[in-house]
């Protein structure tokens, strides 16, 4: 107390002219209380170290407190502070388009819609990223980024890495204040459909170290196998020719494709809907 403590912030109470010693930790419980019992009289710099579970968007910031504590012409001795953190309380969404065609190796579009989260009066957006684990059925081609409708510049404003993670810099931060939403595009190849040709992605969008999970949509595939076979022997045929379409008279999807030796064409992969739905009608000419 007395001089010494004069002229003391949050900010400069740990060099000289000013000392600190070791200090006590504590943790909040389901009430969001955190009890220091029996502390010496004197000046305390309070620092939130971990949110724990919580998805803290601006931590409390440090602050410095007195025990007794001066108010309205006595002291407290029983000292309570509320030092508040602020929620992102935000649902970032997750929808997937259909694919530029309905065959394996076309390339398809997942639309990440991130709200940003508000901040506490002073903080900044520190950090920002999207993080889209792609499933190995899927390769990535590039990623649009935008903020409120306005493209930003890839590797300026943001880069990508790894699989897949985009990350703001300073520059994509500083357009992030004042704005609604972070939009991505990433387009992905579909390679292959594993056991089952349903191929689901999320998404984990990180503000200030704060995780929120996007919901997990899915695109969904299967195989076709054509076998020709003469109608009165029903030995099968060799070299009929097919087509897929998308419709009787419709616009042709895939092919063309000759049977071989046993009478066989295998088709690997032809879309067949995302979501719940799960089956799609073609036609073979």
């Amino acid at each position: 107390g007395g001089a010494p403590c004069r002229g003391g912030t949050p900010g400069n109470v740990a060099p000289a002219p000013f000392s600190l010693v070791a200090g006590s930790t504590a943790t909040t419980d389901a009430s969001g209380q955190a009890l220091v019992s029996n502390l010496p009289y004197g000046l305390y710099l309070v620092t939130e170290t971990s949110p724990g579970a919580n998805a803290i968007v601006s931590p409390v910031q440090p602050f410095l407190v007195s025990v007794p504590y001066p108010n309205q012409g006595t002291w407290l001795y029983d000292v309570h502070v509320y030092p508040k953190n602020k929620l992102n309380t935000t649902t970032p969404t997750k929808t997937v388009a259909a694919p530029a065609a309905p065959v394996l190796g076309s390339t398809i579009v997942w639309t990440v819609n991130a709200p940003i989260p508000a901040l506490a009066a002073g903080d900044t957006y520190r950090s920002f990223s999207i993080t889209d684990t792609l499933d190995p059925r899927v390769t990535f081609v590039g990623a649009v980024v935008k903020v409120d409708g306005t493209t930003l510049t890839a590797n300026t404003d943001y880069t990508v890495s790894g699989n897949t993670v985009i990350t703001f810099t300073t520059a994509g931060l500083a357009k992030l204040a004042g704005a609604t939403a972070v939009t991505a595009d990433v387009t992905t190849t579909v390679t292959s459909l594993g056991a089952d040709g349903v191929i689901p992605n999320t998404a984990v969008v990180n503000t200030n170290g704060s995780d929120r999970t996007t919901n997990t949509p899915q695109t969904n595939w299967g195989p076709l196998k054509i076998t020709k076979q003469d109608a009165t022997t029903t030995n099968t045929l060799q070299g009929a020719v097919f087509a897929v379409y998308d419709a009787k008279n419709g616009t042709k999807v895939a092919g063309p494709f000759t049977t071989d030796a046993n009478g066989q064409i295998v088709i690997d992969g032809l879309w067949v809907g995302n979501g719940a739905t799960n089956s799609a009608d073609y036609w073979l000419k």
